[in-house]
């Protein structure tokens, strides 16, 4: 009838505000179930994959009993007789038992306590690499490097076109300016790489050439796929309805907002976000600005995406990653 273990073993030597909780791959949920109990703590926590027979919770663990086991870590006075009292952050201790009260407490009042995760036993921190690694940066659309010129009324300046890229086959040289993408005024980094990473494949550039006197306006066929919110994310089945970001692209809302790759995703507009499709079907569909409730070492926030010009006008929301 033992729903679930709470292990304190080590928890006196809390530096930088640091935490490590141990077991939480065994109980599904827990990790947004510890963040949201981490709400207004200073606490910053990790969430190891590490299952060692070394403590208190391992007999519950072989039974398929669930087990969380905040610890502050190893110091050189482990086991020695030199590991005094006044060595003790009674501070640090008090919000690690605060953490644990509460979370204690919720699972206390709630109806239901999930199952064990038995796919705990065969995982490591080997399968978390393999779970959070990032993917790779999207191909380069355009080909192009640039550089502000704030003396100029028309700001960036090429300064290197790849051999080979949709820039170079669209006649774009070095020195040439640039004044509209896609139709859409140019006259700072940011609004160039929006303009970039969300348009169609097939697109203009108009540029400002020092030995014409007019503007001349490139068709252009850039590569890879548009993308409205420039977000990969990849889904853990030990947390069901959440996505762990996989890819952040540069200039993209999601960048701008400040995702990071390895944040977790718990909510889209007050809609938990789990589901690839459903994730994917309101990523596409939300107007912006767009609420995101995310979660980074254990403290949940609240990040806005805000369109550009250009993202406005994609047709593509984003790379989920199946």
């Amino acid at each position: 009838q033992i729903r679930a273990l709470m292990n304190m073993d080590m928890v006196g030597r809390l530096r930088d505000h640091k935490l490590t909780v141990f077991g939480s791959r065994t109980l599904p949920g827990s990790r947004r179930l510890v963040s949201e109990q981490n709400d207004g703590s200073p606490l910053s926590i990790d969430f190891s994959w590490e299952i060692k027979a070394n403590s208190d919770h391992h007999p519950f663990f072989k039974h398929g009993i669930p087990y969380l086991m905040p610890h502050t870590g190893l110091h050189d006075d482990y086991h020695r007789p030199r590991d005094d009292s006044h060595k003790i952050n009674a501070d640090g201790m008090a919000q690690t038992a605060q953490l644990l009260f509460r979370i204690v407490t919720r699972l206390g009042n709630q109806e239901h306590v999930a199952d064990f995760r038995s796919a705990s036993r065969g995982e490591s921190p080997r399968h978390r690499r393999s779970l959070e690694r990032p993917l790779p940066p999207p191909p380069k659309r355009l080909g192009l490097s640039w550089k502000p010129d704030e003396a100029s009324s028309h700001p960036l300046i090429v300064t290197r076109v790849r051999h080979g890229s949709a820039a170079s086959l669209a006649g774009i040289r070095v020195g040439d300016r640039l004044f509209q993408f896609g139709g859409i005024p140019i006259d700072t980094t940011q609004a160039m790489s929006s303009a970039v990473f969300a348009a169609e494949k097939a697109t203009t550039i108009t540029i400002i050439r020092e030995e014409e006197a007019e503007p001349i306006t490139l068709e252009i066929e850039l590569a890879g796929d548009p993308m409205r919110i420039g977000l990969s994310w990849r889904i853990d089945d030990s947390e069901p309805e959440a996505g762990i970001v996989t890819r952040v692209v540069s200039g993209s809302p999601a960048a701008h907002a400040g995702l990071q790759v390895g944040d977790r995703i718990y909510a889209l507009e007050d809609q938990k976000a789990g589901v690839q499709e459903q994730m994917e079907a309101l990523l596409r569909s939300a107007d912006f600005p767009i609420t995101l409730r995310i979660e980074r070492h254990g403290r949940q926030e609240e990040i806005t995406l805000t369109p550009s010009q250009a993202s406005l006008h994609a047709t593509t929301s984003l790379t989920p990653e199946t």
